[in-house]
């Protein structure tokens, strides 16, 4: 099931998608995925559907970064993807990863991104939370930072 909300900001459409399998991400049509700001993948009976993970691959979780307009990513209770990269998703403000049994890493955490939410957990597989620690320690360095040149 897909539902769509269509938004008009300063006059262009914007679109939050709600899918509730990764893999529908394929059949989204590449002229759209610019306009798409709000992305929420979520298996709405709250179950991981482990016979069918071996279909969900490392590349419906890439294909976000055809996303360049995305400010809100929610992946929750999908499996058969290791790792997330964010680095691309330069407008990228809220993050929820919830559940997601496989999940290993997170790359492209960065102080200077414009992630202000940050919410993970029940991701049994997630290796190290050193990359939240970094993430963290220059979040706050920006933020301060920029709170210091405002005020000079």
């Amino acid at each position: 099931m897909e539902a769509k909300v269509i938004k008009i900001v300063d006059g262009q459409k914007q679109y939050a998608l709600k899918l509730d399998n990764i893999r529908k991400i394929k059949n989204i049509n590449p002229q759209y995925m610019k306009d798409i700001v709000q992305l929420d993948i979520t298996l709405t009976d709250g179950k991981i559907n482990l016979f069918n993970s071996q279909n969900v691959n490392q590349g419906y979780i890439n294909m976000l970064s055809s996303f360049p307009n995305l400010t809100s990513l929610s992946i929750v209770n999908q499996s058969g993807f290791t790792e997330i990269d964010v680095s691309k998703l330069k407008k990228l403000k809220s993050l929820t990863l919830v559940g997601n049994c496989d999940l290993e890493k997170i790359n492209g955490l960065s102080g200077d991104s414009d992630l202000t939410e940050l919410e993970c957990f029940d991701c049994q597989n997630l290796q190290s939370i050193n990359q939240f620690k970094s993430f963290i320690r220059e979040k706050i360095s920006t933020l301060t930072e920029k709170g210091i040149s405002k005020i000079v």
